[in-house]
């Protein structure tokens, strides 16, 4: 996301569109969300993240999701990265983020990961 919003959009170009608003870049949706690829799970999440942080800028957004001890901060740390990303010296990696330390120590929560995982898999070899 961070190439794909840094730059014109390229793979999002068909869904928003980027502008300057007095120093700041405002991106807008061209299309009506349409929740059709969306479980009634992740519409209930994706509007918690909407409440959440609607009124955000990039800056806190980074700020947050980029803190210490979060997957990314600790991806880029396992990797050797993290100096050079904090500095600007490197914009962007192509390291996974293992998504599954979230619930590393929930037995449960571990197992619907998983099974998800595998059914957006599936379902993903299906598509043409």
């Amino acid at each position: 996301l961070f190439v794909e919003l840094t730059d014109e959009p390229n793979l999002l170009e068909p869904y928003i569109s980027k502008h300057n608003n007095d120093g700041a870049t405002v991106i807008s949706a061209k299309k009506e969300f349409s929740d059709d690829e969306f479980s009634d799970n992740e519409i209930n999440l994706l509007n918690e993240v909407v409440d959440r942080f609607r009124y955000c800028t990039a800056k806190e957004l980074i700020n947050f999701t980029h803190k210490k001890n979060s997957l990314w901060y600790n991806a880029a740390l396992r990797n050797g990265v993290l100096e050079l990303l904090e500095s600007g010296k490197m914009t962007t990696t192509d390291i996974e983020i293992n998504m599954a330390e979230l619930v590393e120590g929930d037995e449960s929560k571990f197992m619907i990961y998983n099974s998800y995982k595998e059914f957006f898999a599936q379902s993903k070899s299906l598509k043409f």
